[in-house]
């Protein structure tokens, strides 16, 4: 972007802007907070086109990232527990059956159903009963992102939520699906017949062949 403003030529000059307001449309919230994330100076660092969000934003940010990672990580944790609990509770009921087999007739499958979910909620307790209600969860969750925004701020040191949300989104990867696609809707249009089109009507005609396509 630098080199492109520095240069005098019309072409560098259309470069740079066409350049800049892709960006801008573009760039979202996850890639603003991962700048910050990369460094505790991209604040400082900060242009008109890569800007870096507020710090009360990218809290908020985090603490919804942190929040789903962790309620993704407990329900595997706990479906991976009931799973266990299933089929141990499976055995037991097959080792019961096979040794009441002689003495009374097999259960039902009804049966087998109502006494499968009854030891499962013996074994797991209800959710509700045992965590913290959700404000004070989300309380305490802040006060911890606002400290380690401190310390990063100040030593550049990531604390654990933070490294937590920067790992997850360094997870994303790049892609280049949408310019491929916008290079292939150019070349239907752009054809050897139609090779003098200006840039605004084809910019008009694909902008046209896509909405009618997402209309239909």
């Amino acid at each position: 972007m630098l080199q492109l403003q520095k240069a005098t030529s019309e072409l560098a000059k259309t470069l740079a802007e066409v350049l800049e307001s892709h960006i801008k449309e573009r760039r979202g919230l996850h890639s603003a907070v991962l700048q910050y994330l990369h460094s505790n100076l991209s604040t400082s660092t900060a242009t008109d086109v890569f800007t870096v969000p507020t710090h009360e934003a990218i809290r908020k940010f985090i603490r919804r990232l942190v929040t789903r990672l962790e309620t993704t990580a407990a329900d595997d944790t706990q479906s991976t527990s009931t799973t266990s609990a299933t089929s141990a509770a499976s055995e037991d009921d097959r080792a019961t059956e096979d040794n009441q087999s002689s003495e009374s007739p097999a259960m039902t499958v009804e049966e087998q159903m109502e006494a499968a979910m009854r030891q499962a909620r013996e074994v797991f307790p209800s959710t509700a009963q045992t965590s913290l209600k959700p404000q004070d969860v989300s309380r305490k969750i802040d006060a911890s992102i606002k400290a380690e925004m401190a310390v990063f701020d100040s030593s550049g040191q990531r604390g654990r939520m933070m490294e937590q949300a920067y790992q997850y989104l360094l997870s994303v990867p790049p892609t280049s699906v949408e310019a491929e696609r916008a290079f292939s809707a150019a070349g239907v249009l752009c054809t050897k017949l139609r090779s003098r089109l200006g840039d605004d009507t084809l910019d008009s005609l694909a902008f046209l062949r896509s909405y009618y396509q997402s209309a239909r």
